[in-house]
């Protein structure tokens, strides 16, 4: 088990599966709003869906719509369940906000904890990474 300090900027406790992306992902067009899966060929997860997933990423890309399109990823149902994010950007953020999806701000996790199952609690401030 690992703990990785989190900032949060929008609260909310998250169990789930680990999906890290060590580039950067454009919600307006790298995830397709309809299915959740990152379209995004230049993305190493490419083909992943990010439905349900405690989505990494070092910062988003692209326009400012991109905030927009993450509450319609909530409003359809194919949003990650929560955000990490490196650099934390107003599109990020915004639509975090609007679609009431948890953020934090962590450091940089590890490839290799990929697909792992995580805990992120806004009031310990932590990420709970677990071991396979």
């Amino acid at each position: 088990m690992i703990r990785i300090k989190a900032i949060p900027i929008v609260k909310g406790d998250v169990l789930g599966e680990l999906l890290i992306s060590k580039k950067p992902i454009s919600f307006l067009y790298g995830i397709d709003i309809n299915t959740g899966r990152i379209v995004d060929k230049e993305n190493e997860l490419y083909g992943e869906i990010v439905t349900d997933k405690i989505l990494y990423i070092p910062h988003s890309k692209g326009s400012s719509v991109g905030c927009y399109w993450i509450y319609k990823l909530k409003k359809s149902k194919k949003s990650p369940s929560c955000i990490l994010v490196k650099k934390p950007d107003e599109i990020v953020v915004t639509g975090c906000i609007i679609a009431k999806i948890p953020l934090f701000i962590v450091n940089d996790i590890p490839i290799k904890y990929n697909r792992r199952r995580a805990e992120v609690y806004a009031s310990k401030r932590c990420i709970i990474i677990r071991d396979r």
